[in-house]
């Protein structure tokens, strides 16, 4: 039987995956930089959580002390301290590692007869690199060729195309990441892996909106990944009409933005699970207004809690409703169409009873696609 060895140097959903290997009794271990008290929400058997000290000390230091230490030199270190973990046993092992940060992993992995994956979630980096720089040009940003050259980490980018070169296997979660590596001619190297929430939210049908304004709730943070300008300018239009936005974000400084309107709550601090928890279950509606999104798992949360969700195609998750919601098209909009956007959330602001039922619907697809759909690539391995 094979097993896997995931080498992890952020959370996002790979330790939900990890614990759903380890039910299947596929899993050999997880490499991360995460303490084994941090996850103590995961079902996950201590001995297959493997620590790495030194690079979680480095990545404190460039998160909360705010030193500079460039992402590939913390990207070798991680790779260094993994390496040591990455063994051929009697069970042939496959390794998966995220996209950017599993290069010389995936060399080592490779001398040792190790079957390798490289996870994506989100588009090409090619491709992902001409949808920003075409919203840098189309938004007021004051110095879009400055801003350009500083978005990307051109030195990860340059090894995330060789690990797309070197490995065996890339593991995409949508259709809309599919097609992205279609366009590069790797869709003979691409698995489908449709993905879980990594946290676990509770519905509190009590703590529900009450008042008589439309209770909207976004959060993410890539400004301009997520479309949250165009969010914030339909909110704009929107002015006068009843509707609230609470929007976790954080406005690039390159930006040269408006004044933020009276209806849009601005959430600038970190927020805790409880607070999110608040967050999502005092919203009418969930908007993703993303112009590049993999997956989308805010949309998926709000599922999870009978929220309805407005997205747009550039959102992965997509794929959950086209197959599991009869009406999806009521809730599926173009991309950085603010016209489009704001008459959309003004309609459904008009029936807020029939939403909340609605929300139920939802809630049934998402129960649907978490029985059905979920890592389906990695067990047909």
């Amino acid at each position: 039987m094979k097993k896997f060895t995931i080498i992890a140097h952020s959370a996002n959903h790979y330790f939900r995956l990890a614990e759903f290997l380890n039910k299947k009794n596929l899993l050999d271990k997880i490499i991360s930089i995460y303490p084994k008290i941090r996850l103590k929400d995961y079902d996950l058997p201590s001995k297959k959580i493997k620590f790495l000290f030194i690079p979680f000390f480095i990545f404190c230091l460039k998160k909360f002390l705010k030193i500079k230490i460039p992402s590939i030199i913390y990207s070798k270190i991680f790779n260094l301290f993994c390496k040591s973990h990455i063994k051929k046993d009697k069970e042939q092992q496959i390794l998966i590692g995220l996209s950017g940060y599993c290069l010389d992993s995936i060399k080592t992995a490779k001398k040792k007869g190790l079957l390798t994956v490289v996870d994506r979630a989100c588009p090409h980096i090619d491709i992902q690199k001409k949808i920003i720089f075409n919203e840098l040009e189309k938004l007021p940003v004051l110095n879009t060729q400055q801003t350009k050259k500083g978005y990307f980490d051109q030195k990860i980018v340059d090894q995330m195309l060789k690990e797309y070169d070197q490995c065996d296997l890339i593991s995409v979660p949508s259709n809309f990441t599919l097609e992205s590596f279609k366009q590069n001619g790797l869709e003979k190297k691409i698995i489908f892996n449709q993905i879980t929430p990594e946290k676990i939210l509770k519905f509190n049908d009590v703590n529900v909106n009450l008042s008589s304004d439309f209770k909207i709730f976004s959060l993410g943070f890539n400004f301009i990944r997520k479309g949250f300008y165009y969010l914030i300018e339909a909110m704009r239009l929107l002015e006068n009409q009843n509707i609230q936005l609470d929007l976790r974000t954080s406005i690039p400084q390159f930006l040269d933005l408006k004044k933020i309107p009276k209806n849009v709550n601005l959430i600038k601090n970190h927020i805790s699970k409880f607070e999110l928890e608040n967050f999502y279950n005092n919203a009418d509606l969930i908007v993703l207004p993303s112009v590049d999104e993999g997956f989308g798992m805010v949309a998926l949360e709000a599922m999870c809690l009978k929220k309805p969700v407005l997205i747009t195609k550039n959102v992965g998750m997509k794929d959950i409703l086209t197959k599991y919601l009869k009406n999806s098209e009521n809730y599926i909009i173009n991309p950085g169409d603010i016209n489009e956007l704001s008459t959309k959330i003004f309609e459904l602001s008009k029936n807020k009873v029939n939403l909340k039922n609605e929300g139920k619907l939802f809630f049934e697809a998402s129960n649907k696609y978490l029985e059905k759909d979920i890592f389906k690539g990695y067990i047909n391995l």
